[in-house]
């Protein structure tokens, strides 16, 4: 798309996690082009009683939403407080075609092993336009900037 890219590898990264929902991204943005899936992933109690409790999710403009119709269905996953720390959105950037495939056969409701590399994305164009997508490296964000950017090397389903 006309930027010059550098994908800087920060640390090695792997998550256990049951998928609960994807959204995949086929447009030409440059974003859309490095990543074409985003997993919202879950683990601990809102993976736990995932099947259990009437969650609501959903994905768009690279976040993840999700609702509970019922507050006391909400207080076996911690309700508001500490819920938010038990899942994410990540934005998918293949390392390989092996990566690749594997991603495109991701279901929402499996349970999987992604290896790689949180990363920092910083792009640059001849007329000045920048693109810049970094990871979050904290399980206590929510919010603008907290979704992991990974250069995935595997995929597993456990």
């Amino acid at each position: 798309g006309g930027y010059d890219m550098s994908v800087d590898k920060m640390y090695r990264y792997e998550i256990e996690a049951l998928v609960v929902h994807t959204k995949d991204y086929l447009s030409f943005d440059l974003g859309d082009q490095m990543s074409r899936h985003d997993f919202a992933l879950a683990w601990g109690k809102i993976a736990e009683y995932n099947d259990r409790v009437d969650f609501h999710w959903s994905q768009s403009g690279r976040r993840v939403f999700v609702d509970v119709n019922d507050p006391q269905a909400n207080s076996l996953v911690g309700n508001g407080s500490g819920s938010g720390y038990q899942l994410s959105n990540n934005h998918l950037i293949p390392a390989n075609d092996s990566a690749r495939l594997k991603l495109w056969a991701v279901r929402r409701g499996d349970h999987i092993r992604i290896t790689g590399y949180l990363v920092n994305v910083d792009g640059h164009s001849k007329d000045g336009s920048t693109f810049v997508w970094h990871s979050s490296t904290s399980r206590n964000d929510t919010g603008d900037g907290a979704c992991e950017v990974i250069f995935v090397e595997d995929v597993s389903w456990l």
